[in-house]
């Protein structure tokens, strides 16, 4: 796309110069912060700002994290613009910006903007978009801190073309980010199908075998149905060293967490890969010399409480886990990586084992319990290594397809931000 024929020098540290018929303004002179109070509780939709949109709050889903009331926040209409210039010293990552479609009310935590009769809101989204990408936000105020208000942003340069062009900006943007969306969209459900593709290859290997002309028989489970005529079945507890329960050594006593270098696994360490490199948080020798329990290479960690119940990893190398895991030692019967991927085909099972009071939890003898199948070692072994080199295929395709979408949301930033500073003009641009 072409350029602007003339320029001029923007005086705004992070764009070097804009269109020459181009104005540049102070924040105060072309939005004014929003000051709608919600005293009475007039308005009941409760919005919120996820992922650079302004969605509905779900009130269900976060009644805990509810305020007593709503009077403190302030009631924001469609065109208004949003932004969260909280915890900024922590997180770089966030989308801080969002457009309000619907008229309701959020916290007051968040500074809103009415753009003035000399900008399009649309494109004043756009434009703040971009100043959030390159983190302009981050430098505002007084140096980079926690947070910041409006008072902070009151003087921070808004560049504002005409009005038509803001308009064909705005069209511009809408369409060609639309575009971008669903490309990404259709990439996001080639890896969706990817990966059931590797969990139904898993869970058909694991429980049937690499043999499509194997004798079978009835396993008598109803959720495992026929399996091979020569494998058995058992419960875990004969197949296992030991099943044990991790803890955490007491947070008051630092020396434990002081030059650290052994994993230490909490549930969320765990991921969709089932081998487990490394954790977040680490302890030292002392907390094993304590009494804090640590496990052997292979070990298989079985979460055992909450929402990820069930989930499984491997340990890659020693190391140790808090409470809400069970670690599985399988004796010479079961290949370890064998005993994990048959674990994580019946996550259902695991589940439905569970005790249930405030949150499901699978203790170590429900976890003995569990119903566990006993091919050959041997076919154990054959078995591990087929899923491993199609999942070594499967990831090398699903890999192609994040650098795509990777390469379309670098596309779509460049794109924005080249349109709203006036790099590309987009005028005539169908």
């Amino acid at each position: 796309m072409k350029s602007y024929q003339e320029y001029k020098e923007a005086g705004i540290k992070w764009i070097n110069d804009v269109p020459k018929h181009w104005d540049v303004k102070p924040l105060f002179a072309i939005m004014s912060e929003n000051k709608l109070s919600n005293r009475g509780n007039i308005e009941q939709n409760v919005l919120s700002l996820s992922y650079g949109k302004i969605i509905r709050r779900d009130l269900s889903e976060n009644f805990g994290l509810l305020p007593a009331s709503f009077e403190t926040y302030q009631i924001i209409h469609p065109g208004y613009i949003v932004l969260r210039l909280t915890d900024l010293q922590n997180d770089w990552n966030s989308l801080r910006v969002g457009l309000v479609k619907e008229k309701g009310i959020i916290t007051s935590a968040y500074v809103g903007l009415e753009s003035s009769s000399l900008l399009n809101s649309t494109f004043a989204y756009y434009l703040l978009h971009a100043y959030d990408l390159v983190k302009v936000f981050y430098g505002e105020g007084a140096g980079v801190r926690q947070s910041i208000t409006y008072k902070d942003l009151r003087r921070m340069p808004i560049i504002v073309p005409p009005l038509p062009e803001q308009q064909a900006i705005a069209d511009f943007l809408d369409r060609k980010t639309a575009q971008i969306s669903t490309l990404i969209e259709k990439k996001q459900q080639q890896i969706d199908l990817l990966q059931e593709q590797r969990t139904m290859l898993v869970n058909h290997v694991v429980t049937k075998g690499l043999n499509p002309n194997a004798l079978m028989k009835d396993s008598g489970v109803r959720w495992l149905g026929e399996i091979p005529s020569h494998w058995d079945i058992a419960r875990l507890r004969w197949l296992t060293k030991s099943v044990a329960t991790g803890k955490t050594p007491p947070t008051i006593q630092q020396e434990y967490y002081e030059n650290a270098d052994i994993n230490w696994f909490s549930p969320g360490d765990f991921n969709q890969h089932l081998i487990l490199r490394e954790s977040k948080k680490k302890i030292n020798q002392l907390a094993i010399n304590d009494g804090q329990p640590i496990y052997e290479k292979d070990t298989v960690l079985l979460i055992g409480i909450g929402g990820t119940l069930g989930k499984i990893g491997v340990l890659e190398e020693a190391g140790s886990s808090n409470q809400q895991i069970n670690a599985i030692s399988y004796n010479e019967k079961i290949y370890p990586l064998y005993g994990a991927y048959y674990l994580s085909t019946i996550k259902e099972a695991i589940v439905s084992q569970a005790s249930f009071a405030t949150l499901p939890i699978l203790n170590q003898s429900q976890t003995k319990d569990l119903l566990h199948l006993i091919p050959p070692y041997d076919e154990q072994t054959k078995i591990i290594r087929y899923i491993q080199d199609k999942e070594k295929q499967l990831q090398n395709l699903i890999t192609v397809q994040e650098k795509m979408i990777e390469s379309y949301k670098e596309y779509r930033t460049a794109l924005i931000f080249e349109a709203v500073t006036g790099k590309i003009d987009v005028r005539t641009v169908v």
